[in-house]
């Protein structure tokens, strides 16, 4: 009897120990990422480079998926053209989901970005053989911040200041909070406080989408189809 009991106090203090143990790994793991997974931000450039058809350049990585991670200086270049480009980032994992398996960030913010955006029939032709494998994934993030970003489209320049939320499975979802959107070929700062639209292969739905400026105000309801515009219904 006595014997049985020693091995189950020994049992029980085995357990507690591997519990401590293991939790005490986790943790230091959510705080110190760094002591196992070395050269975290060349495991991030070589994963993105290998989905993508370009090269991710990060300068300097740091922080835990307690408190956040600040990546500097990125940049995303494709035959050695810049397409994407940040002075910082921050991004905050939502581990209660992401624990579950959903790809969701709590808040992600640009500093000083850039993007320009390639004729999407050029890159099709060139890339046809190697697919963005991105767009497989599911994520969402819950609070993007826009500090001072400018956006090339069509050779025409765009700045964006503002919040966002966005969503991706089978289409693309952004919900807007005081985006503030600036352009040489607009008379006025465009703001559009609230509303969201979702952008799918055929259509774009536009959902009390609000816009306010001097040369134009109004809200959007409806729906834009590509394919065939006859189908398309705006309410303003």
């Amino acid at each position: 009897m006595r014997r049985k009991k020693r091995i189950m106090k020994w049992f029980l203090k085995i357990s507690l120990v591997l519990i401590i143990f293991t939790f005490g790994i986790i943790f230091i793991f959510l705080l110190r990422p760094q002591y196992f997974l070395n050269d975290i931000e060349i495991l991030i450039e070589n994963q993105i480079s290998s989905q993508t058809p370009g090269n991710l350049e990060i300068e300097y990585f740091k922080g835990n998926f307690i408190e956040g991670f600040r990546i500097y200086n990125i940049q995303y270049k494709e035959e050695d053209e810049i397409l994407f480009s940040a002075s910082e980032m921050f991004i905050d994992p939502d581990l209660s989901r992401i624990i579950f398996g959903e790809a969701v960030l709590s808040e992600v913010i640009l500093v000083n970005s850039y993007y320009k955006h390639n004729n999407l029939q050029i890159q099709e032709k060139e890339y046809s053989s190697r697919n963005y494998r991105f767009a497989r994934f599911n994520y969402k993030i819950r609070s993007l911040l826009i500090d001072k970003s400018i956006i090339i489209y069509k050779n025409k320049l765009y700045k964006l200041y503002g919040r966002l939320v966005l969503e991706y499975r089978d289409n693309i979802k952004i919900a807007f909070n005081n985006l503030s959107i600036n352009s040489p070929q607009y008379n006025s700062n465009v703001i559009i406080p609230s509303g969201s639209f979702s952008l799918n292969r055929d259509e774009i739905i536009f959902n009390d989408t609000e816009i306010i400026s001097s040369w134009i105000d109004g809200k959007l309801n409806g729906t834009i189809n590509f394919n065939n515009f006859s189908l398309s219904r705006i309410n303003t």
